[in-house]
């Protein structure tokens, strides 16, 4: 048997698997790097930074809780900052971390928090609830799309293609963990940043990595610790 029917036949195997459901905690951390040389001016440049991502995170907290014409306007605002922070980025040099997400998962239920706000969805019973400031939304949740398939790895995890906001992006995961991400699909698609959520819903298993390059990488290393969860964090309102 040649190697392409033997990885065709190892796809086919996971694709056909079922994939347990993930039990614990997840970070995500989002940096931008890229291979610029520091700038001299550095320290100016950082605090520039620092003012991009406070209004990156104010505006992906208002767009989650607003509705028609003004979450099309903050979804137009969240790419602008993005863009500028890009721009900011590759004058400044090095990497910066520019996001911080966690997650706890169990039973259907997952609750995500980050710059964002807080969201807190229950697969089982359709429903979502998104904290942004004093605002609480709730929502309905939208079935998981279909996942994306992927390449085997020496070690088991799937490289999987995608695109993120346009952009190509690649992706590791661990095939034989479901994703919780599909588990939190808004009607807006979206959970982390714009276009993100959307993105690591269609992963055929648990996130290890994504990176996308360009002028700056922007790369988000997840780390998963598998455990009981304190009911108090999933509880619903």
């Amino acid at each position: 048997m040649g190697p392409l029917r033997v990885l065709a036949g190892l796809l086919v195997a996971l694709a056909g698997a079922a994939a347990a459901d993930f039990s614990g905690t997840i970070e995500a951390v989002e940096t931008l790097e890229t291979a610029q040389a520091p700038a001299a001016d550095r320290a100016e440049l950082d605090d520039y930074l620092r003012t991009l991502q406070d209004r990156l995170a104010r505006t992906r907290a208002a767009r989650l809780v607003a509705s028609g014409p003004a979450a099309r306007i903050l979804a137009q605002d969240e790419t602008t900052y993005q863009n500028e922070l890009d721009q900011c980025l590759f004058a400044r040099g090095g990497a910066v971390v520019v996001g911080r997400t966690r997650l706890w998962v169990a039973d259907g239920r997952v609750r995500l928090e980050g710059d964002f706000g807080t969201i807190l969805a229950d697969r089982t019973a359709g429903r979502a609830w998104i904290a942004a400031g004093e605002a609480v939304v709730e929502t309905t949740l939208l079935p998981p799309p279909p996942p994306l398939t992927g390449e085997v790895q020496s070690d088991g995890t799937l490289r999987v293609a995608l695109m993120v906001d346009g952009q190509s992006a690649v992706a590791v995961v661990r095939p034989e963990v479901a994703n919780p991400f599909a588990l939190v699909v808004l009607p807006q698609g979206q959970v982390v940043g714009s276009g993100l959520g959307a993105a690591l819903a269609t992963l055929p298993g648990l996130p290890v990595r994504v990176e996308m390059a360009g002028r700056t990488t922007r790369r988000l290393i997840f780390t998963a610790t598998e455990g009981a969860v304190d009911p108090a964090m999933l509880a619903t309102p």
